[in-house]
């Protein structure tokens, strides 16, 4: 709803989830990232799945070494 009310095309989102209820949310998002720990069907249904698990910052680990890092956001020695 927020990317719709925003004007934000769903192919330029990113989703990130680990459960069921997520899988919809994947099948509709632009490039889908399953955490580590996400059930079968979930990492099953995601583009990529991360290295690290919810509670060890899969999230954002991801995020730096895909993204902020390589376009240069973000210094790697951080």
């Amino acid at each position: 709803m927020y990317a719709e009310e925003s004007g934000i095309p769903l192919r330029t989102i990113i989703a990130f989830g680990d459960n069921e209820n997520d899988i919809s949310l994947f099948e509709k998002a632009g490039f889908s990232v399953c955490l580590a720990n996400g059930i079968p069907s979930a990492r099953k249904s995601a583009d990529a799945v991360t290295e690290y698990s919810c509670v060890e910052g899969g999230f954002g680990k991801y995020l730096m070494k895909h993204f902020l890092i390589p376009y240069g956001w973000m210094k790697e020695d951080v």
